[in-house]
């Protein structure tokens, strides 16, 4: 079976979920965090352009890390230090294949950019947003495609 989409946003989630410093994660677009009860930090996923390049398909993503830091913000550069950890240690742990999981699919980790937030949503949340590239070989099969017989 062909590695698709929600495979890869799973496998994402389940990988931030299991770091020992997150205590939420979540996928949708970024405006949507605030409709939900998270307990940070929090990890969530949304998406960027995909595309489609010579039968590779690359999904691309916004990897956000953030937490929420005092109402003074003094503890700020704690916070985004911590955030910028895990959000590499993710990474990391995403472009990494072993024994016992070998995704069909890889991280581009020639160019991940890095972006640091403050006052998100007008709020006391800062941290890190990455933006990650999966590639996902020989996407276009057209043999193996569930097509009729075409006259």
């Amino acid at each position: 079976m062909k590695t698709n989409y929600k495979q890869v946003i799973d496998d994402i989630l389940n990988i931030s979920g299991a770091h020992k410093q997150v205590n939420d994660t979540g996928y949708g677009d970024i405006w949507e965090i605030n409709k939900q009860q998270l307990s940070k930090p929090v990890v969530w996923l949304s998406d960027g352009k995909h595309k489609l390049n010579g039968g590779r398909v690359t999904l691309n993503f916004f990897l956000y890390v953030l937490d929420q830091t005092l109402h003074d913000e003094s503890n700020e550069k704690e916070v985004l230090s911590d955030c910028m950890l895990i959000g590499l240690d993710i990474v990391g742990k995403i472009g990494y294949n072993d024994d016992t999981h070998i995704y069909d699919y890889y991280l581009d980790t020639d160019d991940v950019p890095i972006t640091i937030f403050t006052n998100f949503d007008k709020g006391n949340d800062a941290g890190v947003r990455f933006e990650i590239d999966i590639i996902i070989d020989e996407s276009l099969d057209s043999c193996s495609a569930p097509f009729n017989e075409i006259p």
